[in-house]
């Protein structure tokens, strides 16, 4: 693009060479506050990160040392870890089972104290979620940005990469989303934007090609990645493809010596589409809060399933309502424990601390929260401290799709395609369980570090 040093595509790049550079890590050397405009370092390594398993990652700020952490390296504590899911459904069942047969007393209490909880927590959600539809939303849509930002000194040096993630999506799903960037007042002076396209998708160049040329003069930046097939040590999806197009992203970013502490990373899911003001929220967030507040920071806005809300089968619309306000009251609540979810955004700074998303997972979003959160209590040079990361809340809602059958829902075929396509994504998202392991390694490694 016009103004930018030019740029070395990664489809120019063999996988070869590809898989070769994924193994270099390169140390995260952050400038002082002196000279905190640029950055001058990064953790990224290209694509899968789970090749290393075996050795340790240091933070040269903070002189920290732990193991990088993986389900994937395998051994005899991952398969136990592994199986916690499984013994938590049929063991949590078959407690209950036992105590129906053996004491009617302790039945009677478990029961009870099972539904004391899922009443306190549907309450909450109701509660939470009413409040956050009918006030908090709306008071956030009204606030001027535009004003807000122009007080703020500083405001356009906030510098935004967009990764959306992409398979096979239809040239018009993508097209709206980088539309939705695109509306954002600050676009053209702050956004570059990242279609993260996969190779083994026969149509990814030509769409790719469409949209750079349609929509490039809308950003500061718009390029794309193609993340290739089958690379060791990885599992194919959103994670993967995340990784290898966030490895580009942090190498031009040192390029163009851009400041880690003042550059945002959002993950935008390939059909969610941004709140207008979502980039000027997070910005004078970066802004208006301490260092030490964003550094380690996750910003989040309430998902709302609705763009096909009326074509779809009445049961997977209300697993989009019950989904809309299990968001919205989850960030509501301030006391309540919520993580990120589908699309969020980070500081390049921390991406680079944690060496950036693992290929080998599947719940992405999950995945990323857990391994911020234990690199916040580890990242504090000889001693542990307490959890450090944060979810901030943007109420800007983002929309998105339901799923359904490609055809739509007006047919009975098609209407009962719809429902089998939810029962299929419902399924894949149990697979978002593997954090429960993933969860306990880490507090097994920490615990191996520093003891208990």
């Amino acid at each position: 693009m016009e103004g930018n040093p030019p740029q070395k595509s990664l489809r120019e790049v063999s996988t070869q060479k590809a898989w070769k550079q994924q193994a270099d890590r390169t140390t995260l050397k952050q400038g002082s506050k002196d000279d905190e405009t640029f950055c001058t370092g990064s953790t990224s390594s290209r694509g899968s990160q789970a090749s290393t398993t075996s050795s340790n990652v240091q933070d040269a700020t903070t002189g920290s040392l732990m193991p990088h952490v993986t389900l994937s390296r395998g051994g005899p504590l991952i398969w136990v870890l592994r199986q916690v899911p499984l013994v938590m459904l049929v063991g949590g069942a078959a407690v209950i089972a036992c105590f129906s047969l053996w004491s009617f007393t302790m039945f009677s209490i478990t029961f009870l104290c099972l539904n004391f909880v899922i009443v306190s927590n549907f309450f909450c959600v109701g509660f939470y979620g009413l409040i956050g539809t009918l006030l908090t939303i709306p008071a956030w849509c009204n606030r001027d940005w535009n004003r807000e930002s122009e007080e703020v000194a500083g405001f356009y040096n906030i510098q935004h990469y967009v990764i959306i993630p992409s398979y096979k999506e239809d040239l018009s799903v993508l097209d709206a989303t980088i539309q939705a960037v695109a509306e954002s007042p600050i676009a053209r002076r702050c956004i570059r934007v990242v279609l993260a396209m996969e190779a083994r998708d026969p149509d990814a160049s030509e769409t790719a090609r469409q949209l750079e040329n349609k929509w490039g003069g809308n950003f500061l930046e718009l390029f794309s990645t193609m993340h290739p097939a089958d690379l060791p040590m990885e599992v194919a999806g959103k994670s993967s493809n995340t990784a290898w197009a966030f490895a580009e992203v942090s190498g031009r970013a040192r390029e163009l010596r851009l400041n880690p502490r003042r550059t945002v990373i959002s993950v935008n899911d390939a059909d969610c589409l941004w709140h207008p003001n979502y980039f000027q929220a997070v910005s004078l967030d970066v802004l208006r809060l301490s260092e030490d507040a964003t550094a380690w920071m996750i910003w989040q806005a309430p998902q709302m399933q609705m763009r096909n809300y009326f074509n779809v089968p009445v049961l997977t619309k209300m697993t989009g309502v019950a989904s809309a306000l299990v968001e919205v009251s989850g960030l509501r609540c301030s006391w309540g424990l919520h993580i990120c979810f589908s699309s969020y955004t980070m500081l390049l700074e921390l991406a680079d601390r944690v060496g950036g998303w693992d290929p080998d997972v599947i719940a992405e979003d999950h995945h990323m929260f857990s391994k911020c959160y234990f690199a916040s209590v580890n990242d504090n040079g000889d001693q542990p401290c307490s959890p450090r990361l944060r979810l901030q809340r943007v109420f800007l809602p983002v929309k998105s799709f339901l799923v359904e059958s490609e055809h739509g829902s007006n047919t009975c075929k098609d209407y009962t395609a719809s429902l089998q396509a939810r029962m299929v994504q419902a399924r894949r998202h149990t697979q978002g369980s593997a954090e429960i392991p993933y969860v306990l390694l880490q507090w097994v490694e920490t615990v191996r570090c520093w003891g208990l």
